[in-house]
């Protein structure tokens, strides 16, 4: 099947991208380098196109209780304009995906939600088995989604709103106008910024994209994306978390409620969490500009202890760096097993090259 265009292709083809087929969809890898728009984001302010994560909504008297069932964070918390991170989980506790929550209106009727792209069917599909008295619609065709990223986000997006963002807090959306079109707008993103994520309809997704161009953001794609959210150590599905990967294993537990019963997985997740974990997940930062990529074998002393789950150069730290999977066989807490691997020399063997790193704190990046 032909990779899905965005709603905002013309955009990418009118400026030059590099596209790539990216679960399922055609999206731009980068725009000038992936050095330039890293640079773009840590300093000024980058956007990218998003329009491929799925976006669902649920209606019905049931549509709270059903998502509580489903997911592991406290959907019954939010209040109107708020969004949650949470978990999509198997009976087992394994991560199916990972997800935001957003209320439109505070009222249980009603709620939305952000998924991973290459999960957006398998999730909708897990979402409507866990339902009751509740209706899914999938509006991931009908819309699109852009994240505004980097310091200077505010100060780019303010005069084309009429919504007060110095009043929006973290994980806070409002819905109003964006360069004359409707749109919802929320404080979040996936690069360790500050920044915004804004849905607006797909018709007017490139007369959103031209106006935050036009007012200065820069063109980034999903290479960049990849460095910036691997810097700031945040998870990526099918590398860091999958469904053999428990909340426990990765520092996620507390995206997980405490009434365990009252969602899938939860009691599974609950046992783990018990018996502690039997992998970590820990920071590697290279000895040298190399790039350890994912499935690199991890040695510490000669001995195998895990796998490089994702890796890249990290112009900020100017190493390569790298996430990664290690045992846990004395079934420390997450907490301890990192602790007692800080400052570690050991050895990713790719192949037949082996490149020198050292266990360091995660993230490898955090704003000041």
């Amino acid at each position: 099947m032909d990779a899905k265009r965005t709603p905002l292709y013309d955009c990418h083809v009118e400026e030059g991208a590099k596209l790539v087929d990216f679960a399922g969809w055609q999206l731009p890898v980068q725009f000038s380098s992936i050095l330039v728009e890293h640079e773009a984001v840590r300093q000024r302010g980058g956007l990218f196109d998003v329009s491929h994560m799925g976006r669902f909504r649920v209606k019905g008297p049931g549509a709270l209780v059903s998502v509580l069932r489903a997911v592991s964070s406290d959907a019954a918390s939010l209040e109107a304009g708020r969004c949650l991170y949470g978990l999509l989980l198997t009976e087992e506790a394994g991560i199916a995906d990972d997800l935001f929550i957003y209320s439109p209106g505070g009222a249980p009727d009603e709620l939305q939600l952000v998924v991973n792209a290459g999960n957006a069917a398998k999730d909708l599909a897990l979402l409507m088995e866990r339902a009751t008295d509740a209706e899914w619609t999938d509006e991931t065709d009908d819309t699109a989604m852009v994240a505004l990223q980097g310091p200077a986000a505010q100060a780019l997006l303010a005069p084309l709103t009429n919504l007060d963002l110095g009043a929006m807090r973290l994980h806070r959306f409002a819905s109003g106008l964006v360069a004359g079109v409707e749109a919802m707008v929320s404080r979040t993103g996936y690069t360790g910024e500050d920044g915004f994520e804004i849905i607006t309809a797909a018709g007017d997704g490139a007369t959103l994209w031209r106006a935050l161009r036009s007012a200065g953001a820069e063109p980034c794609g999903l290479g960049s994306r990849d460095v910036l959210r691997l810097e700031a150590a945040y998870p990526l599905w099918g590398h860091e978390i999958d469904e053999d990967t428990r909340p426990a294993d990765v520092g996620l537990s507390f995206a997980c409620r405490a009434d365990v019963g009252g969602y899938i997985g939860g009691t599974a997740h609950q046992a783990y969490l018990d018996a502690r974990p039997r992998k970590a997940l820990v920071g590697l930062v290279m000895n040298s500009k190399r790039i350890a990529r994912q499935g690199a074998e991890i040695r510490l002393a000669g001995d195998r202890v895990g796998a490089v789950t994702s890796g890249t150069y990290s112009p900020h730290r100017g190493t390569g760096i790298a996430m990664a999977h290690v045992a846990n066989p004395e079934r420390k807490s997450l907490k301890d097993r990192r602790a007692e691997l800080i400052g570690a020399e050991c050895v990713c063997v790719q192949g037949p090259t082996e490149i020198p790193a050292t266990f360091v704190p995660l993230p490898f990046y955090r704003r000041s």
